[in-house]
């Protein structure tokens, strides 16, 4: 319960950044960005968490060109889990530690995965939601893209050079020389 506080705290904060434009410097993945707005996830957002997984699943939704009904126990050992991000093996389906993937079986194997990636923080996602909408109505935030939010709390991640260069003093030297 108090890791769940902690992350109602977190949205609220970037609620106050929204407010205030007083930026945070935080790095979330866009898995998160597009829950908090509710935004479609799909499988790119996986590349920043676990681009393993995105290629695992990549194989197993076309796995036939690669194996036959005869080859595919040889050369797969997959059970119905997974590692969660935490170390924790979890199930993707009840009893799924004991059932072994057969050939019949890698379209939903693939559907269980992925389902499970991409909502994998959900429960952190809207606990930092849930802080974020006692500040900054969620219906707000809804009219803006994931990027568009995650600049609204964070600020522009592009550094003008221009702009931190014009107001510099230069003693004896000139914005031209090597240093």
């Amino acid at each position: 319960q108090t890791n769940l506080e902690m992350f109602c705290f977190l949205g609220k904060l970037m609620g106050m950044a929204i407010r205030t434009k007083e930026y945070l410097s935080i790095s979330m993945v866009s898995l998160i960005w597009k829950a908090l707005i509710d935004e479609e996830r799909d499988l790119t957002d996986l590349d920043s968490i676990d681009v393993g997984t995105r290629k695992f699943l990549e194989f197993f939704k076309n796995f036939e060109r690669d194996f036959t009904p005869e080859n595919f126990s040889e050369n797969v050992m997959e059970y119905f889990v997974t590692n969660a991000v935490d170390g924790q093996t979890k199930e993707l389906k009840p009893d799924g530690r004991y059932m072994a993937v057969k050939y019949g079986d890698g379209q939903e194997y693939a559907r269980l995965m992925y389902d499970f990636r991409i909502h994998e923080f959900d429960l952190q996602a809207q606990q930092i939601r849930k802080g974020l909408a006692m500040i900054v109505p969620h219906a707000y935030l809804r009219m803006f893209t994931w990027e568009e939010t995650q600049e609204m709390v964070c600020g522009d991640p592009i550094i003008d050079l221009g702009r931190l260069t014009r107001p510099a003093l230069y003693a004896g030297y000139t914005h031209d020389d090597a240093v």
